[in-house]
């Protein structure tokens, strides 16, 4: 495994699957888990790297159209097996192994994810870090000071060039 590795779950995907599992009657936890059904993410690796809602009924993706239902699931960036072939990147990130975690969502996890954050999962060989960031879009511009703010708030010393020659 390269570690660490940032895995990236866009907000305009992985809104829905919050939204889902918030709204749903009832929630499946994985194997293992202690405590009473929540609504949380159920952060999967098995073909490609996903979130989806544990929320029950299931949110079928109306996209898929197999013989089977599908859930809606939201892939990291660069982990989607659609675009190709991830199956060494995804062992390269989090490891050979398939498996299933559940991310519980907290209120702040919630209410950043409905302003406009993504979900970012910080990986390690031995632990996650589950944060949110909300990067500028493509037509929006990125705050400066609010940025250098941020990293000074950090402990981080921001070198800031003025763009002049």
């Amino acid at each position: 495994m390269n570690h660490p590795c940032k895995l990236i779950f866009e907000n305009k995907d992985v809104l829905r699957c919050v939204e889902h599992a918030l709204a749903a009657p009832e929630h499946s936890m994985t194997y293992g888990y202690e405590g009473e059904p929540v609504p949380a993410l159920s952060w999967v690796k098995d073909d490609g790297i996903y979130v989806m809602s544990n929320g029950r009924p299931h949110d079928l993706d109306e996209r898929h159209t197999g013989p089977s239902e599908k859930c809606h699931v939201c892939y990291a960036k660069g982990y989607d097996p659609r675009t190709g072939d991830v199956w060494d990147k995804c062992r390269d990130a989090v490891g050979g192994d398939d498996f299933s975690e559940i991310i519980e969502l907290t209120d702040q996890m919630v209410s950043d994810i409905r302003a406009g954050s993504n979900l970012i999962l910080k990986v390690t060989s031995s632990n996650f870090e589950i944060l949110t960031a909300r990067y500028p879009a493509p037509n929006e511009r990125l705050d400066v000071d609010e940025l250098v703010e941020g990293l000074r708030a950090a402990g981080l010393t921001p070198i800031v060039l003025d763009g002049e020659g």
